[in-house]
């Protein structure tokens, strides 16, 4: 069988002003998201590529161009590949939704990994995912157990809402609320 060569587009820096947007992006972010993206950004780098067409009219990255230039980037990475219109908009399509799903029971491992190490905070700015919604894919996902109990009161600032009477609970009342479970 013959092995098929797949083509590895090179990243170029380009001036942020060269760039173009359409107005017709069906993606939209939530504050909460956009804010969170800009943290990404802050974080780690802007590490993902704007994906444009020859022309520079962006197919992937609008969100994140616009937080780079809010954030004082004057150059973004860019891929820019020779398609036409009709593939551009096919590939914003195909990069909005391809991106597959998330298995809560693995979130609610991994964001108990994630917490052993940092606070709750970070994981909130970084994710745009609420603490009380953290807390409840752990909750669902993962049970609670005393040692649960114990790391919940250790986790800071954490005010946690009772999903049945919504009563708030700050840090060390944590504690008393899943043991009741």
């Amino acid at each position: 069988m013959m092995e098929e060569t797949i083509n590895i587009p090179e990243r170029e820096l380009v001036e942020v002003g060269k760039l173009r947007v359409d107005k017709d992006n069906p993606n939209a972010m939530s504050k909460e998201e956009y804010s969170a993206l800009k943290e990404v950004i802050k974080k780690f780098g802007f590490i993902v590529p704007v994906i444009t067409n020859k022309e520079f009219l962006i197919a992937d990255g609008e969100h994140r161009l616009k937080a780079g230039k809010e954030l004082g980037m004057k150059q973004v990475p860019v891929i820019k590949l020779e398609v036409e219109d009709i593939d551009r908009r096919i590939l914003r399509q195909v990069l909005n939704k391809l991106k597959g799903r998330h298995d809560n029971d693995l979130d609610a491992i991994e964001f108990k990994k994630i917490l052993e190490d940092t606070d709750m905070q970070d994981l909130v700015e970084l994710t745009a995912i609420s603490e009380q919604n953290i807390i409840n894919i752990m909750d669902k996902d993962l049970g609670t157990t005393d040692s649960d109990a114990e790391e919940v009161s250790k986790l800071g600032k954490l005010v946690i809402e009772c999903p049945f009477c919504h009563k708030k609970f700050k840090k060390g009342e944590g504690e008393k609320w899943l043991k009741k479970k």
